[in-house]
This record gives structure tokens, C-alpha cells and sequence, in this order.
């Protein structure tokens, strides 16, 4: 099949810089850092979740609540209470393990208060976690809740392992999740789980952050003169400010320069710069030459096959005596190959277009048209 077609050239270049200040407070080491004295050594600054805890299923307070600050070489290696961290020096294991026959569970987490938080704001808490082989305890799926004070907010996605209960390279997967703070100070509390029976599972967690979340910026994009651009840097309970002293969160921009935003929103202060520029780029009509109006699903419609940039259509189709037989100011309007709901003979028709493009420059193209059916 032969194509019709045109070219006009017209482009606007989009270029994104970022940077941002962090202006909210972190979770106290994060990477777990602390000094390991046996079984229940905690990271500095963490506490554990203790049984009396509502999100707690501990059955005795200081004995079956009680995580391990860990590394390569134990607290007790021999059992397999032991991990290499993710980052640092340590990391924390903690347990769900529940023995039906002594009506005994052990529950072990770890909780931080944090302030100066800013109601209303989104942020993001990520970690590591990895499934902890214990002798004995060998459970190959686990997860770890994630509580806001005592609402549960996210159960991470499981991680599955196969590793050996004396290996201590666990495979630690990544994880994260978003909230909103609803005060200026909340306890965040992590605690293990599995959905596995019998219920016996010990997860690590290391290098646990609070951060608040950068927008999803686009990328770099290019389009048309004439055309106008999305600027999209909304977030919540943000403030803007332009270099150009306007305050929304969302523009079309359509104007050549170069455009500054600050972005605050009460935790992170961000600055993003864009530089708009004009270009030329391809105005394109593609037309078929042949069509088969015959029902079967295929090709029964006159249309274009690629078309962009026109501002203005007049699409007229002719038979050879010059009749108008279609005619449409519509470039997604097709031809059915009929004239007043009968189908037209098999033979060659002529078609013409008038489009305007971006500039408003009137463009004229034809050619023939095979009608089988």
C-alpha cells in the first residue's frame, strides 16, 4: 500500500532540574547500631513493643517480647540467631512463634516515637527485612507489620527464603510505604508475622527511615509548538512559589523561558527549575490508497493512518465525474464507503484535504482512492 503524506516542523523541549532540603526528622539510628550483651540487646534509641503492647500477642512481659540486636556472630550463633545486616554493624530480629502445647507465643518488635512531624503531611517509611533461619524454627515466609501509634497501616509484601538456618547472608529485600501524620508526634512500631502454620518465624529488620516522599517528577519530554506542557509538582499540604510569583501547584505552560518552582511542604523544601525551548519536529497525515468496505472487520473504513498537529480538517472525497459523495470537517470522522447507506461500486475515487497546521499555514493534499469490495 502507498502512502500520502506531509511534513511541517514545530518542537518545544522540556528540561527538569531538582534539588531538595530535608527539613523533617529521620527515625533516631537508623541503621541499628547498639551494643550487643547477649540475647535482648536493643539498637540505641528503639524500644521493644512489650506483651501488655495492644498490637502485642507476647505472652510474657520482659521473656517472650524481648528482640535480639544482631550480627555474624550471634547473639547465639549456635541456633542461628545471628545475621549479616544490611548496612552497619547490626540488625534486629524479631520472632512470632506460637507453641500451642505450652500456651506460650513469642511476639518481639521494636517502637520509636517520633516528633515534629506536620499533620497532614505524606511521608514514607522504607526498610529492609529478610527471613532469620532459627534450628529448629525454620519457617521460609514472613513479613513485618507496620502500626501508627495502634492503627495498622501496611503488612509488607512477604519475603521468601530457602536459605539454610547456619547461613548468615540472609537476602534482604527492600521495602516502603506511605502514611499521612494526623499529629505533630507518632509512635511507629514494627513487629513480625507470617501467614505459615505452625506460626514460627523470625524476621530481620535493618536500616528503617522516615523521609518525606519527593513528587514523581516527569521526565525530560518534548512537544510541539503551539502545544503547551503539563508542570505538575503538587504534593500534600504543600505551598509553591514561581519564579514568576505564581502560587499553583499545576501549570500548562506553552511560553519559551526558563521556570523555577520552590515546593515546601512542611518536611522537605524542594526546588525544581525548568527550561522550556522551541524546536522543529514532524507535522505528519498519512492517508491509505486502498480500502475494502466489505464488513469482515478489516479495513472496512477510509480514514487517516497517522495524523498529529492539525489545528483545522476538510476532508472531501469525490468520485470521477468530480461528485461529492463524503465530505467532513472531523479528521477521526471515517468514510464507510457509502453514499446515503449504499455501498459504492468497486472502482478508483479522489480525495482532497485542507488542513491548518500550529502556524495556522494552510496545507492542501490529495490522491486517489481504490474502493474493492
Amino acid at each position: 500500500m502507498k502512502l500520502s503524506r506531509f511534513f511541517l516542523f514545530i518542537n518545544v523541549i522540556f528540561i527538569l532540574g531538582f534539588s531538595n532540603q530535608l527539613i523533617a526528622q529521620d527515625f533516631v539510628n537508623p541503621h541499628l547500631d547498639g551494643i550487643i550483651s547477649g540475647t535482648g540487646s536493643l539498637p540505641d534509641g528503639w524500644e521493644r513493643i512489650p506483651a501488655s503492647d495492644p498490637i502485642s500477642k507476647a505472652t510474657s512481659e520482659g521473656v517472650t517480647d524481648t528482640p535480639d540486636l544482631a550480627n555474624i556472630e550471634g547473639p547465639r550463633l549456635s541456633i542461628g540467631v545471628a545475621a549479616k545486616p544490611q548496612i552497619g554493624e547490626n540488625c534486629l530480629i524479631g520472632s512470632y512463634a506460637v507453641f500451642v502445647e505450652t500456651y506460650t507465643t513469642w511476639h518481639e518488635g521494636i517502637q520509636q516515637t517520633v516528633s515534629g512531624l506536620n499533620p497532614g503531611t505524606e511521608y514514607e517509611i522504607s526498610f529492609y527485612q529478610a527471613v532469620i533461619k532459627q534450628k529448629d524454627v525454620e519457617s521460609d515466609t514472613g513479613f513485618w507489620f507496620v502500626y501508627l501509634d495502634n492503627d495498622l497501616i501496611h503488612i509488607t509484601e512477604e519475603t521468601v527464603s530457602k536459605v539454610w538456618w547456619q547461613d548468615v547472608n540472609v537476602e534482604w529485600q527492600n521495602r516502603s510505604m506511605k502514611f499521612e501524620a494526623t499529629d505533630y508526634s507518632h509512635t511507629f512500631k514494627f513487629i513480625p508475622g507470617t501467614w505459615e502454620k505452625p506460626k514460627k518465624i523470625r524476621m530481620g529488620i535493618d536500616n528503617i527511615h522516615l523521609r518525606c516522599p519527593i513528587p514523581e517528577l516527569r521526565e525530560d519530554t518534548t512537544i510541539c509548538y503551539g502545544h503547551k506542557v503539563r508542570l505538575d509538582v503538587k504534593v500534600t499540604n504543600g505551598t509553591y512559589l514561581w519564579n514568576d510569583g505564581n502560587n499553583d501547584p499545576i501549570r500548562a505552560i506553552g511560553e519559551p523561558g526558563n521556570y523555577i518552582v520552590k515546593v515546601d511542604n512542611g518536611c522537605r523544601i524542594m526546588t525544581d527549575s525548568v527550561l522550556i525551548s522551541t524546536i522543529d519536529c514532524p507535522v505528519i497525515i498519512e492517508m491509505p490508497n486502498v480500502f475494502t468496505p466489505n464488513g469482515d472487520g478489516v479495513n472496512d473504513l477510509f480514514k487517516p493512518i497517522k495524523i498529529n498537529e492539525i489545528q483545522e480538517w476538510h476532508l472531501i472525497i469525490k468520485n470521477r465525474w468530480g461528485v461529492v459523495l463524503f465530505e467532513s470537517i472531523d479528521p477521526y470522522e471515517p468514510w464507510d464507503g457509502k453514499i446515503e447507506g449504499t455501498l459504492c461500486v468497486d472502482g478508483v475515487y479522489y480525495w482532497s484535504i485542507y488542513a491548518t497546521d500550529s502556524f495556522q499555514k494552510l496545507q492542501r493534499l490529495n490522491g486517489p482512492l481504490t474502493l474493492i469490495r
